[in-house]
């Protein structure tokens, strides 16, 4: 399976998870799977948790490119509802920029 393949497969899966047409706003940076210490009583009976990171696209229009990108702000952390017996936290870039002027 070629890299274009994956990112594919990986877009298909990840669109079914999120709200409708997320992914027309935000890339999916990277999708990491982690357990919770089983000493961590907050999050029970759950195991795992998956952290899903979007950074926002640039989907500046015609009229909005006096504005030049200027990074993204620190991450967002939404607690997202579970999926599959893990917690799904999406932690959300939005990008930043400068007026020319």
């Amino acid at each position: 399976m070629t890299e274009s393949q994956e990112k594919e497969l990986l877009y298909g899966i990840v669109s079914l998870m999120l709200p409708e047409s997320m992914l027309d706003c935000f890339d999916i940076v990277k999708v990491e799977e982690e357990d919770i210490p089983a000493t961590d009583m907050t999050f029970r009976p759950f195991k795992r948790m998956v952290n899903l990171y979007l950074d926002e696209r640039d989907n500046r229009t015609s009229e909005q490119q006096c504005y030049s990108p200027n990074g993204f702000t620190e991450y967002t952390k939404v607690s997202d509802f579970p999926l599959r017996n893990r917690l799904v936290t999406l932690h959300i870039r939005r990008r930043r920029y400068k007026d020319a002027e």
